[in-house]
């Protein structure tokens, strides 16, 4: 299973860097001081928001849920045995493992809302020890 990131983030962050880019346009051709820095950033945050379009927050196999970096290669696993090792209570999922229960930092905004839902049906349904 693969949870995406919120696509609606990113549509918003390059609705707002076009913007920016076009204040600095008018601001550059009208003759007003405008620093180049405030057009570069806002590429920059047109990329990011492609990389939220693109990317894959959360993948889900058999046996660990990884958590994956919105930019580069890094991931972060977590190891489980089964679906009862996880538990939700409000808007937190833990994880228990070898006698450890950890929060998991993965928050339901950063998802795309249909793969979350899917996410929660999975737990729910898998797991009798979610209420």
């Amino acid at each position: 299973m693969k949870i995406r990131m919120n696509k609606t983030i990113g549509i918003i962050t390059i609705l707002l860097c076009i913007i920016n880019i076009c204040i600095f346009l008018v601001i550059s051709l009208g003759g007003g001081k405008a620093e180049i820095t405030f057009g570069l950033t806002s590429l920059v945050g047109i990329g990011i928001g492609v990389l939220f379009l693109r990317g894959t927050y959360i993948e889900i196999t058999q046996s660990s849920l990884i958590l994956k970096a919105l930019v580069g290669s890094a991931q972060k696993s977590y190891p489980f045995t089964s679906v009862a090792d996880f538990s939700v209570e409000g808007k937190n999922i833990f994880l228990s493992s070898q006698g450890k229960r950890e929060k998991l930092p993965i928050y339901s905004w950063m998802a795309d809302k249909r793969d979350w839902e899917s996410f929660l049906k999975w737990l729910h349904t898998n797991n009798t020890s979610i209420a």
